[in-house]
């Protein structure tokens, strides 16, 4: 990784209960013993979450980021273009 970097979204800071609320609704038999932030990263907010189960990685993903959103129908557009040509090609 770039030694450079900066973080292009700010951390999205979350406390035990807004962990334990999404762990939860997965499973109702999680408990939260732990979590620490992973300050590293330009976009996501990361966790490493520590529970009865085991250690997770809780990753918080920026909600209406139009640059991700972008990326996505970009590479969505790239491949039904491709499908596209690949299908007119076969006929040709």
């Amino acid at each position: 990784m770039d030694n450079l970097w900066e973080r292009s979204i700010p951390f999205y800071n979350m406390g035990i209960k807004e962990i334990a609320g999404i762990f939860t609704e997965y499973d109702k038999h999680f408990e939260i013993l732990n979590y620490i932030p992973i300050n590293i990263g330009c976009r996501n907010s990361n966790y490493k979450v520590h529970t009865n189960k085991g250690y997770f990685l809780l990753r918080v993903c920026p909600l209406n980021d139009i640059s991700y959103i972008c990326l996505l129908k970009n590479k969505l557009l790239l491949s039904v273009l491709e499908k596209g040509l690949k299908k007119e090609l076969r006929h040709l």
